[in-house]
């Protein structure tokens, strides 16, 4: 007897999905959002949720829910305007420890002992 042929089906693995949107698993795994299925221990997506994923992903875009998000950093405090006390704590010592790194020193601390 012949191999059994492959079935074609809807659903794709994380493996399989992230080779259909032709980007690597780990991006796949932090910026894919599409709905997985659990079905035992593996999960699955199906490729027409794939598609509308990727649909709401094209810039320009007049959905508002489809806006791409921005590749660059931006902390949560500087987004909404508003910063926490101990945001600002740790940004005020860092500051100094800059300031003190690079200011000359007029009287060296240690040194040969003289």
């Amino acid at each position: 007897m012949g191999d059994p042929k492959p079935v074609e089906s809807g659903l794709l693995t994380r493996e399989e999905a992230a080779a259909y949107l032709r980007v690597s698993e780990r991006t796949f795994r932090r910026r894919v959002t599409a709905p997985a299925y659990q079905i035992g221990a593996r999960l699955f997506y199906r490729r027409q949720e794939l598609d509308e994923w990727l649909e709401a992903q094209r810039v320009g875009s007049s959905d508002p829910i489809g806006k791409p998000e921005s590749s660059t950093f931006v902390s949560v405090t500087r987004k909404s305007g508003t910063r926490s006390a101990r945001a600002d704590e740790i940004r005020e010592r860092l500051r100094k420890r800059k300031q003190h790194a690079s200011m000359p020193r007029l009287f060296p601390v240690g040194g040969t002992g003289r």
